[in-house]
């Protein structure tokens, strides 16, 4: 698929669409051809999980997830305890978003749409 048919999907920029396509292909999920080649899947469907695709396109880090007013007063008991009081418990989400996508396969994705290959 060209970037102009991936945005016009998604209701989303071209130019976003090829640089989250430029960015996937460094990592080696897809393959662009030059022109109006497009981009396709450089793997099987079932060898890329969500969480593969997730930690090429965003930040995986609980403090870029999750963000705390960076300036929070040091009188107020509950700005000043926040960060420390909830960053555990940020931590424990991010590992359970992991888990959790990384169980779920672009395949089995496919498989619920009932498209098999694209």
């Amino acid at each position: 698929m060209t970037s102009d048919v991936i945005a016009g999907s998604t209701g989303c920029n071209a130019v976003s669409i090829r640089n989250i396509l430029g960015t996937l292909k460094k990592a080696g999920i897809v393959s662009i051809a030059p022109g109006t080649g497009g981009a396709a899947l450089q793997r099987e469907p079932k060898d890329i999980n969500l969480w593969q695709i997730y930690t090429v396109i965003e930040k995986t880090s609980a403090d870029d997830i999750f963000k705390f007013h960076p300036n929070s007063s040091d009188v107020c008991p509950v700005g000043k305890n926040m960060y420390s009081l909830l960053s555990r418990h940020c931590e424990e989400i991010v590992d359970a978003m992991e888990k959790t996508m990384s169980k779920t396969s672009l395949q089995q994705l496919l498989d619920e749409m009932n498209i098999g290959v694209i």
